[in-house]
Formats: C-alpha cells, sequence, structure tokens
C-alpha cells in the first residue's frame, strides 16, 4: 500500500539521490575524457596512484641516466683515443730501444737515437697531463695539492767525524788567502766538515792534468772526472771501483770502514769549457747544490773551480794527477776543527705530495636509480699514463747499458697501457649494455604507467553517453516526482461540503 506524505515527499529525495550520484559519475567521465587521464587525484584510485607514482618516479629521471651514460661513454671513448696515442708513441720508442741495444751503432748514432726517444717522452707526459673532457684528466698523474709552506729542515748538531789523517780545510788554506802549492797524488788534501757554508775552492795545475774530485765518506764520487776514463786515475792504476777501494778509500783517508765506490752522482767534468763561463756543471745530492767548471784538459795553466752553497755531511777533497798545482779557498762559515757544526736550514729533497683524497677515489657513473632504491654505479678506475706513472721517467737508451734498461721499463709499460686500454674497453661495453637496459625499462614502465593512468576512451565515451541518458532521465522523473503533493490537495477538496 502506498502512503501519500505532505510533509515529506519520499519519491523526490530517492530521486534527488540518484541525480547525486549520475552526477558525479558524469562529472568524472568529463574529467577523465578532457585530461585524458583515468587518475586524477587520489579518491580516483588510491592504490593505482601509489604505484604510478614510483613508476612516474623512474622515468623522470631517465633522461638524466642517459645523459650521464652518453657522458660515461664518451670519456672512455676520449681515454682510449689518447691512450691509442702513447701506445704508439711508446711502440716507436721502443723500436728506438732495440736499435740502441745493438752493438753496431757508432756513439753519435745512438746520441741521435737518444735525442729522439727523449723527445718521444716529453709528447707522452703532453698526451697525458692536456687530455681533458668535462673538466676531468683521466691520463693525468697525482693531483697536486696547493703549496704549503713549512719550516726549513734543521739537522740535528752531530760530532766532528773521524777524518783519518786528512787535515781540516782550514789546516790548509786560509779563507780568502792566497795560493798555495800541493803536490797532486791519489790522497785527500782536505776535508770539509758538515756545517759549512758557500764553500769555493779554485786549483791551477800549471799546465799539468791534475783534476779536483769530490767524495762523501761513504765512497759517492760528487764531482771530478770518472775514474775508467780518465788518464790521471789510470796514472795511478786505480781504474776500476775495486782499484779505488783498495788505494783510496782507506781509514787514514777519511772514509768510512767498507765503503764503496758510487758515482750515479758524478758531476762529470771531463768536457772542455770557456773559462768565461766558470761553472756550467750544476747537480745537487742531500740538500747541497755543487757547482764544477769542469777538467777539459786543454792544455796550459788551467783553472778550475769548485762551489758548494752548503754542506750537509763531511766531504773530501782530492786532487789526482802526477803533478804539482796551486790552490786557494774561501768560505761564508766554517766549523772550526773539533767542534760539532752548527744547525743550518736545509732544503728537503723534493717528495712525492700526498694526491688530494678525491684523487684517489674511482669515478662513479649512475647507470640506474629505481625509486626507493639504492643508485647503481659504474666505477672508471684511474689511468695515470705519464712517464713517472709508467716508471719511464729518466729513462734514456744512450749508453748501452741504459738501452737495455730502458727497453724492459718500456715492455711493462706498454703492457700497462694495454691493460688500461682493455679496462676502457670493458667499461664502454657494461655502459652501452646499461643503456639499452635503460631503453628497454624505460619503455616497459612507460606501457605500464600509461595502463594504470591513461583513459580509456571507448570506456569514458560508453561512460559519458550512459551518465547523459540517466540524467535526462533523472530530471524527467523528478519533475514527476514533485506532482505527489498535487494528488493530496485533490483529495483534500473532495472533502468540501
Amino acid at each position: 500500500m502506498v502512503s501519500l506524505s505532505l510533509n515529506t515527499n519520499l519519491s523526490s529525495l530517492s530521486n534527488q539521490n540518484r541525480i547525486s550520484r549520475n552526477q558525479a559519475k558524469l562529472e568524472q567521465a568529463i574529467e577523465q575524457a578532457s585530461s585524458g587521464l583515468r587518475i586524477n587525484s587520489a579518491k580516483d584510485d588510491a592504490a593505482g596512484m601509489e604505484v604510478s607514482n614510483g613508476m612516474s618516479s623512474t622515468l623522470a629521471v631517465s633522461n638524466a641516466l642517459a645523459r650521464n651514460i652518453n657522458d660515461g661513454i664518451s670519456l672512455t671513448q676520449v681515454a682510449d683515443s689518447a691512450l691509442k696515442g702513447i701506445d704508439g708513441i711508446l711502440q716507436r720508442a721502443r723500436e728506438l730501444a732495440v736499435q740502441s741495444n745493438t752493438g753496431t751503432l757508432s756513439a753519435n748514432d745512438r746520441r741521435i737515437l737518444n735525442y729522439e726517444f727523449l723527445h718521444l717522452a716529453s709528447e707522452v707526459d703532453s698526451l697525458a697531463e692536456n687530455t681533458e673532457i668535462f673538466g676531468i684528466y683521466p691520463l693525468k698523474g697525482r693531483v697536486q695539492p696547493e703549496p704549503v709552506e713549512t719550516e726549513p729542515v734543521k739537522p740535528p748538531p752531530a760530532p766532528e767525524p773521524d777524518a783519518g789523517e786528512t787535515p781540516h780545510i782550514s789546516d790548509q788554506l786560509a779563507n780568502n788567502g792566497p795560493w798555495k802549492n800541493f803536490s797532486s797524488g791519489i790522497v785527500p788534501i782536505a776535508y770539509i766538515p758538515a756545517g759549512a757554508v758557500n764553500v769555493t775552492i779554485d786549483i791551477d795545475d800549471n799546465g799539468a792534468d791534475d783534476d779536483i774530485q769530490i767524495f762523501t765518506k761513504d765512497g759517492k764520487h760528487l764531482a771530478g772526472t770518472p775514474i775508467a776514463t780518465d788518464s790521471v786515475w789510470a796514472s795511478h792504476a786505480s781504474t776500476t771501483p775495486t782499484d779505488i777501494e783498495s788505494n783510496v778509500f782507506l781509514e787514514s783517508h777519511g772514509f768510512d770502514t767498507g765503503a764503496t765506490y758510487d758515482d750515479t752522482q758524478l758531476l762529470d767534468g771531463t768536457a772542455s769549457f770557456a773559462l768565461t763561463d766558470p761553472l756550467p756543471l750544476q747537480s745537487t745530492y742531500n740538500g747541497m747544490s755543487i757547482g764544477y767548471s769542469g777538467d777539459g784538459h786543454s792544455g796550459g795553466s788551467l783553472n778550475e773551480r769548485i762551489s758548494i752553497d752548503q754542506t750537509t755531511e763531511p766531504l773530501l777533497i782530492m786532487v789526482v794527477g802526477t803533478g804539482a798545482f796551486d790552490a786557494k779557498a774561501s768560505w761564508d762559515a766554517m766549523p772550526a776543527p773539533g767542534t760539532a757544526p752548527p744547525t743550518i736550514p736545509v732544503t728537503p729533497e723534493p717528495t712525492e705530495p700526498p694526491p688530494a683524497a678525491v684523487d684517489d677515489e674511482a669515478l662513479k657513473i649512475v647507470v640506474e636509480a629505481h625509486y626507493g632504491g639504492t643508485p647503481t654505479t659504474i666505477e672508471v678506475e684511474k689511468t695515470p699514463a705519464t712517464t713517472k706513472d709508467l716508471e719511464l721517467e729518466d729513462i734514456e737508451i744512450d749508453p748501452f747499458e741504459k738501452a737495455r734498461k730502458a727497453l724492459e721499463a718500456l715492455n711493462s709499460a706498454i703492457d700497462r697501457i694495454a691493460e688500461y686500454r682493455s679496462q676502457y674497453g670493458a667499461i664502454q661495453e657494461r655502459l652501452d649494455s646499461a643503456l639499452n637496459s635503460l631503453y628497454d625499462t624505460h619503455e616497459k614502465l612507460s606501457t605500464a604507467t600509461s595502463r594504470i593512468m591513461d583513459a580509456d576512451y571507448a570506456q569514458v565515451t560508453a561512460e559519458l553517453s550512459r551518465s547523459n541518458i540517466l540524467m535526462n532521465a533523472n530530471l524527467a522523473m523528478q519533475a514527476q516526482a514533485n506532482k505527489s503533493p498535487q494528488l493530496i490537495l485533490e483529495l483534500v477538496q473532495q472533502l468540501k461540503p
């Protein structure tokens, strides 16, 4: 039984509810049709939006990852190209070393080969230090830190060394004094203690072939003429290290017990030099700067000069020959015999500075960065390729003995360059694979995101049509429902008398 109520139109209320629901569906269909998206807000599909947000975040960095990978590929290509050039240079250097190893070359031929060899070494450093991409120097050696001001190193005072029977230089020569005559031989004429400053010794051989020599107490030959080739040593039957150790390196001469001959630091003065250039030869040893005029053996009276800026250890002075010579000396400071040398500033020997922290780390290229995960990287290890890093520094192919050592060093360097190139080749393959994988992942994620987020227009248009029809029907029925109170009015009118 249907009831009629004047205060509450139940039919109208029910229809209004349907109109409200149909209106919401119609608005949603219009929003989807106009935006092209199935999910426009969290209320449309909360779970789907959460999933799609993660995918969208991963997709958003795909272009950045592609740039990272392509930059990494470019870096490996540039480095490999430079290494290829260095390899070619080393191959040519090895060819020269092999050629210099033969005994049929003259000294002049070997010197010419060595000239080209040294230029090739310079070109290796130029390539390694100037190969740059993105501000990165993949082949450069260690990063040099900013220079740090340090206090001069001051050695502790040492006791006066045992100089045997060799007299102190001040007992032999007066400071800035006159010439004094000596007989040459193979016995040291004087020793210079540690702590002396700006020492200069001049000799005049008076037409004889007498050569000044400097030794350390442990047998290092720092300046003078080589024992194997110079006639002054032959005149005393001392042309081999064994001869020197037996005839010269005696405790009574001031040398250490067991001193061994070492000429690796020899400032060789056998060449001829003009008297207008009195100190053309320069070297450093243990913080001492040594200047030498050279021997020259040009005949006639010839002055020779030795200068030492400061002595950091005792030195023994000898004039080798068979005649007589005149000598004089000068100095700014000289420890007295029997006293400890004063503490003087000593410039420390150059040392390899510690590399910057970042220089020890491999270059990391981010190739994958999934939402919520840890980025995946490919590391590019350092490939320093300077002559120092390849252990080719100070390598020469003249004379013959050095050529053999150079050949061994070059073989090792070529192997290392091959390892470097293999490393870059493997990294480039990994980066290519990572790039292809990135493109595949981008395609799959785009497809998955589209399925979740994008609107299906067939479904949207069907829903839009359905909602429009229902809305029209609801509005028509609402008009009918609003007429229900009229029925009550008609019933009331029938109650009139």
